[in-house]
């Protein structure tokens, strides 16, 4: 038996998988982009998700814990949530610590004395509306580590080489799709 001949695809035929493959590339990023969009708003924070990443929190939540948080009105807090908040002393790092104490701070407004489950003292500082970020809805143990691992610059080789992937698979589609010809 002969091996069957190998046909490259046609003109007509390659614009319009291309036509297709780039298609197929814009509606799964749009769908991505739309979800993640959908999600921040349902969370009403532009950040809601955070992995674990010091053992403060101990036992209640791990190193490597993936972490979901809401924004909630600040007068609907209280003592024992797990809230997610700017640091004072590094405002670009996030802490993940619970309510220990409601107070109101010098501006009237609500205030929280926080601390890590696993430390022994409250932290040295008052969180303030200003700096609560969210509070945490859901933990999913040990998801966080995927995220370390697929951290830049290797998360980005990782989207070009699937968006890569699905490119090429709608330009040159397995034997099982190709339409037969006599």
């Amino acid at each position: 038996m002969e091996p069957e001949p190998t046909t490259l695809p046609q003109p007509a035929q390659t614009g319009s998988r291309l036509r297709r493959a780039f298609l197929t590339i814009i509606i799964l990023v749009g769908l991505t982009g739309g979800l993640w969009i959908g999600f921040t708003l349902l969370m009403g924070t532009s950040t809601p998700l955070f992995v674990v990443s010091s053992g403060s929190m101990i036992p209640t939540l791990e190193v490597g814990d993936l972490i979901i948080v809401r924004s909630m009105a600040v007068n609907e807090l209280k003592i024992g949530d797990i809230i997610t908040f700017h640091s004072p002393l590094t405002p670009d790092r996030i802490i993940v610590h619970r309510i220990l104490q409601v107070v109101q701070t010098k501006d009237g407004g609500a205030g929280f004395i926080t601390k890590g489950d696993h430390n022994q003292a409250a932290d040295g500082w008052i969180v303030d509306q200003n700096s609560y970020v969210g509070t945490v809805v859901l933990v999913i143990p040990k998801v966080g580590f995927v995220s370390s691992i697929l951290s830049p610059p290797t998360n980005y080789v990782l989207i070009v080489l699937i968006l890569g992937l699905i490119f090429l698979s709608e330009i040159y589609p397995s034997k099982e799709k190709q339409p037969k010809t006599t």
